[in-house]
């Protein structure tokens, strides 16, 4: 009697490599609307063949909603604090890279001086520094804050060093979209 995929996939004998079982997962997961990380060994490749195998699959009007809302998301940039805007890169295509960082805030700090607060979009989110007098690559430099993908996380970011930096927390300039 002839064994379906599945029987051979559960099996002992005949074993599939881990490249085919990577293909089958692949495949699994997408019917399901999951995601899984991608096994290393066999045996590994296995035991996500029967999580998945565990799973009911998604219909195809479960599928086809889930891409509409994504749809309507991208275009509505509903919640999307971590879109890229125009005024963040310089360039196009392949030689496109990110612009200058924006100046979010500056401050007097509790000695007197003139510090200003940067935030630059990186590969892993924004990284916001606080730039005191001196020259570049000084001391005078502190980082605020890292990996941030939210805006309300921006703020807090901010405002957290402000109150606990400046001389007059009231006093400082802060830019507009971060104020409120």
């Amino acid at each position: 009697m002839p064994t379906t995929t599945a029987q051979r996939a559960e099996g002992s004998k005949p074993k599939r490599t881990l490249p085919q079982m990577r293909t089958l997962l692949r495949t699994m997961a997408h019917e399901r609307g999951v995601s899984f990380t991608d096994p290393k060994t066999l045996p590994a490749a296995y035991r996500e063949y029967r999580r998945l195998k565990a799973l009911p699959r998604s219909t195809g009007a479960e599928i086809a909603r889930e891409r509409d809302e994504v749809r309507t998301d991208m275009a509505t940039q509903r919640g999307d604090a971590a879109q890229v805007r125009p005024h963040e890169t310089e360039g196009h295509g392949s030689s496109a890279t990110w612009s200058r960082p924006e100046l979010l805030a500056t401050y007097t700090a509790v000695d007197g001086t003139e510090h200003s607060i940067y935030g630059r979009r990186g590969e892993h989110g924004v990284r916001v520094m606080d730039h005191g007098p001196g020259p570049i690559r000084s001391a005078s430099r502190a980082l605020v804050a890292r990996d941030l993908h939210l805006l309300s996380d921006l703020k807090v970011a901010v405002h957290g060093w402000i109150r606990g930096h400046a001389a007059d927390p009231a006093e400082a300039e802060i830019a507009d979209y971060l104020v409120g």
